[in-house]
Order: structure tokens, then sequence, then C-alpha cells
């Protein structure tokens, strides 16, 4: 009886790592996510410091290709890759166009980091850290901690919930 007493204790010990674990797992994309997007803004003031556009299909064309590669090599089903990385994009838009309305309605940034040398540098690192996380798990099954994590808006995101929903969404609708 001890015995088997033990071996019980021992599977729900090794149990409850593994869902602390794959917890943990869903925190780093969300913090990889979170970062992504919180760089958005910078995004933002530079395009409206230089008049130009939030939606830019050719330079988005060129990323998702570039990053759908990338995620490729690293033994990410295209299909997926080019999911999350369309993702990402919708959602970085949305957060530029909320600071577009805003500065539109008065103000406006007075200055901006450099979009070339500072901003797309920070986007192209954060980007290869989620690459290097799809790689690593299976994101397509992701466990119900980890969705329950993903679902949490970050509060520094707390006036871009429907951005933080787009960025997260293929996740979400794996698990549908």
């Amino acid at each position: 009886m001890a015995r088997v007493t033990a071996k019980l204790c021992w599977l729900l010990v090794l149990g409850a790592g593994f869902m602390v674990a794959s917890a943990e797992a869903g925190r780093d994309l969300k913090q990889i996510l979170s970062e992504r997007l919180l760089v958005m803004p910078d995004v933002a003031a530079y395009k409206w410091l230089n008049d130009l556009p939030v939606e830019d299909a050719n330079r988005e064309a060129q990323v998702l290709a570039a990053t759908v590669e990338q995620a490729s090599r690293s033994g990410v089903d295209r299909a997926w890759a080019r999911q999350v990385v369309r993702a990402q994009i919708d959602a970085a838009k949305r957060i530029q166009s909320r600071w577009f309305a805003k500065w539109n309605s008065g103000g406006g940034p007075a200055r901006a980091p450099n979009l070339v040398t500072e901003i797309r540098p920070r986007i192209s690192e954060l980007t290869a850290e989620l690459i290097a996380h799809l790689a690593r798990l299976d994101a397509r099954s992701v466990s119900a901690e980890e969705i329950a994590v993903l679902r949490e808006v970050p509060a520094a995101l707390r006036d871009d919930r429907a951005a933080w929903m787009t960025a997260v969404s293929p996740w979400l609708a794996v698990k549908q």
C-alpha cells in the first residue's frame, strides 16, 4: 500500500510539474507577444512624423515571406507560421491605427525612434524569439493553462485589447 501511495504521489508531482511547465510556456509566449506589441506606438509615431500610412502592403508581404521562410528553416510548419505572423502584423496595425486616430483628434508625438536603425531591429529580434518559441513547442497543442494565460490581456496593453486578441487568435482558434 505504501508503495502504491508513493507511486501515486510521484505521478501527481510529475503531472503538476507538466502543468506548471505548460503554463510557463504560455507566459513566455505572452511576454514575447506583449513586448512586440509594445513597440508599435513607436512605429506609429515614426510613421506619423514621416507622413507614412499605417498599412504598407509591400512591406507586410516582404516581412511575411521572410519570416515564414525563417520559421520553415527552423522546422515550423509554413501554414502555421504564416497564420501566426499574419496575426502579429494585423495586431500591430490595430495599435498603430489607434494611435493615429488619437493624434488625428489633436496633438501627436514630438519625436520617434528611427524605424530602420532602432525599431525594426527590435521587432526582428522579438520575431526571431517568437519563431524559436514556435520551433521549440508544438504550438498547435497548447494546453488549457496556456490558453488561460494568453486570454488575459497584459496590463500594459489594456487599451489595446482588440489588438491583443488578434495577436493570440491563432492559439485561441486551435482550442475551439
